[in-house]
C-alpha cells in the first residue's frame, strides 16, 4: 500500500465538476478555479478577522513583532508559534483541497507556490494584511495575463519582472513606507 501511495507519479483528483465552465462578460470561467478563488478569499478574510479582531490573533501579532515584550505582558510565545504552525498547516491543507481538481500533485509541486508567496510577501510588505491581499490579486492577474500572452512557461517570469520593477521604484513594497 505504501508503494502505491508514495510514488513520484503525477496525480490528480477527479471531481464531477472538473470540466464545468460558464461565460461571464465574454470570458470563459472555470468552475473549479472559481471555487478555489472564492475559497481563498473567504479563508483570507477569516484569517484577517482572526488576526485583527481576536485577543489570540492580537497576541500572535505581538509575538511576531517583538517576542520579549510580548513575554513581559504575559503572552506565551511558544504557544503562539504552535498555533501559527497549526493554522498555517490547516490553510495549506485547505488550499491543496481547493486546487487539487485542476493542479497535478507531485513531490515538488509546492515550489511555484512558495516562489509566488515570496513575491507576495515582499511586494505586500511583510506583516501588512491589506498589502498581502492586494498584492495577491495583482500577482494572480499578472500571472494569468502573462500565461495568456507569453505562454505557460513564462507566467512566473512575469511575476518576477513585476517584483524587480516594484523594488526598483518602491523598495519598501507597494504599501510600505519609505
Amino acid at each position: 500500500l505504501a508503494l502505491f501511495l508514495f510514488r513520484a507519479d503525477f496525480r490528480m483528483v477527479k471531481v464531477p465538476y472538473a470540466d464545468w465552465t460558464f461565460s461571464l462578460a465574454g470570458a470563459i470561467v472555470s468552475v473549479p478555479r472559481l471555487i478555489a478563488c472564492l475559497g481563498a478569499i473567504i479563508f483570507s478574510l477569516l484569517l484577517a478577522l482572526f488576526l485583527l479582531k481576536t485577543d489570540v490573533g492580537k497576541a500572535m501579532r505581538a509575538v511576531a513583532q517583538d517576542r520579549e515584550v510580548s513575554m513581559l505582558v504575559g503572552i506565551n510565545p511558544e504557544r503562539m508559534y504552535n498555533l501559527a504552525v497549526g493554522i498555517s498547516a490547516a490553510l495549506a491543507g485547505a488550499a491543496g483541497a481547493l486546487t487539487m481538481s485542476f493542479y497535478f500533485v507531485f513531490p515538488s509541486v509546492g515550489v511555484n507556490f512558495v516562489l509566488i508567496a515570496f513575491v507576495i510577501v515582499i511586494l505586500g510588505t511583510l506583516g501588512n494584511i491589506k498589502g498581502a491581499f492586494l498584492t495577491s490579486l495583482i500577482v494572480g492577474v499578472a500571472e494569468s495575463v502573462g500565461v495568456l500572452f507569453a505562454g505557460a512557461d513564462l507566467g512566473l517570469a512575469v511575476v518576477f519582472v513585476i517584483l524587480v520593477l516594484t523594488l526598483a521604484f518602491r523598495p519598501a513594497g507597494l504599501l510600505g513606507r519609505a
